[in-house]
């Protein structure tokens, strides 16, 4: 009987399953390390409004964080650099980006000659390095293909929780 679970789980349509969810799995990888080791590209854009919203919380030491509103989107920032770009008469700035998925990761801004980078909070892409830990057990459960109870646990893992990650990495990359 033993025998026949394992044939079951190695072959046939929920394998063949498996075994795609791991192709968009490394599809997905490549992406990701792409979009964060790549090269960045950088944008023109203009500030024209900003508002202040003191319940975001932008980064792990809870600094509050507000939203510069430009020609081409909105940029959470925190309150120093909120300041340093709203009251400068100079509201032109340059965005940096990932090239791949288009996250902002810094804004840059001269101000009487001096140049000034400013992070951007609430990051995307920094979710997105979560993701990889989903997308490596299908990988991982093709190549193990040990008959036991880590087996099993990474099979069903990839046949019904990956496809979720799948989903919401795309959700969040593309929205």
């Amino acid at each position: 009987e033993n025998g026949r679970f394992c044939y079951y789980l190695r072959n046939g349509k929920k394998w063949k399953q498996i075994q795609f969810i791991g192709c968009i799995s490394a599809i997905c990888i490549f992406l990701i390390l792409l979009d964060y080791f790549g090269k960045t590209e950088y944008i023109k854009d203009e500030v024209i409004i900003s508002s202040y919203v003191p319940t975001i919380r932008g980064t792990m030491d809870f600094d509050f964080a507000r939203k510069i509103h430009t020609k081409k989107g909105g940029y959470w920032v925190s309150i120093d650099n909120f300041r340093r770009l709203t009251t400068n008469e100079n509201r032109k700035i340059i965005v940096e980006q990932s090239r791949v998925f288009n996250h902002p990761i810094r804004i840059i801004q001269s101000i009487d000659g001096t140049i000034r980078q400013i992070d951007v909070k609430l990051k995307r892409y920094q979710g997105q390095l979560f993701f990889i830990l989903f997308f490596i057990i299908p990988l991982f459960t093709i190549w193990y293909k040990r008959m036991n109870i880590v087996f099993t646990f990474l099979y069903y893992f990839s046949l019904y929780i990956t496809p979720i990650a799948i989903i919401g990495f795309i959700w969040i990359s593309f929205t």
